[in-house]
């Protein structure tokens, strides 16, 4: 999570991708799938970080969503379709691409049925490569795509959720003390929604640290980070979450 850094390009061809896919779904054509692989070899190739983060996740996260699809898809067919229809409507709206996490669960989910309903094998072996949940045998034909280039509308969201979230951060520093200071080792956070930011972690719900003991705060906190260890933790008093401590 520390190492993972945003920027306009990568953004804009991820969001190119979630389109591709939720076109994929509604009619499969050789041409867009292949398409949609060319930018995940871009990505692969280009950030290799980013993308075997994300593709983690998917393979992880995206294979028990899809599990719930399916089993949707024989309990009520109704909802199977609602479910799916609000899942491409994600795909398709760029404030979902920050931050990363949340939409992998949706992306992974999506290929495996676009698999699943077209007949392509999927490699859901974690740890074992790097085209998780696509075809090996097809994905290692493709030539990158390098045509994408991020737009103005991508770099001015890009730049709003950049500023937004470095005003929270000003925001809770200013009008909080920490709850505590030190050189903590981090144990745990609110992986699924976590923002990162020039040194400092934004976490819903709780936070999970090592002091002399191992201490859980429930709530919404800011963590400064020094070299991998906890400098300081600030609640974010604007939230609605209860804090608590659990030792």
């Amino acid at each position: 999570m520390l190492k993972y850094r945003y920027s306009p390009l990568y953004l804009q061809i991820k969001f190119q991708e979630n389109l591709l896919l939720a076109s994929l779904h509604e009619r499969f054509q050789v041409s867009d799938y292949e398409k949609f692989l060319s930018l995940r070899k871009r990505r692969m190739a280009q950030f290799p970080y980013q993308y075997n983060y994300e593709s983690g996740v998917e393979v992880i996260e995206g294979s028990a969503q899809y599990v719930e699809f399916q089993v949707l898809r024989k309990l009520n067919q109704e909802k199977y379709r609602e479910s799916l229809a609000e899942c491409m409507q994600r795909l398709q709206d760029k404030k979902n691409l920050m931050p990363v996490r949340i939409l992998c669960y949706d992306i992974g989910a999506m290929l495996l049925t676009i698999c699943g309903d077209n007949g392509l094998s999927a490699n859901r072996k974690v740890g074992q490569s790097t085209e998780y949940l696509l075809p090996e045998e097809i994905f290692q034909k493709i030539t990158p795509d390098y045509s994408v280039a991020a737009d103005t509308e991508m770099e001015a969201f890009y730049r709003s959720e950049i500023r937004d979230f470095q005003a929270k951060i000003d925001r809770i520093i200013k009008s909080s003390e920490p709850v505590a200071e030190g050189d903590f080792e981090l144990a745990g956070v609110n992986i699924y929604s976590a923002w990162y930011l020039n040194g400092y972690i934004y976490t819903e719900y709780f936070v999970r640290y090592k002091a002399k003991e191992m201490i859980t705060l429930y709530g919404n906190y800011l963590l400064r980070m020094r070299q991998n260890k906890v400098a300081a933790i600030y609640a974010d008093e604007n939230s609605n979450s209860a804090l608590s401590e659990i030792r």
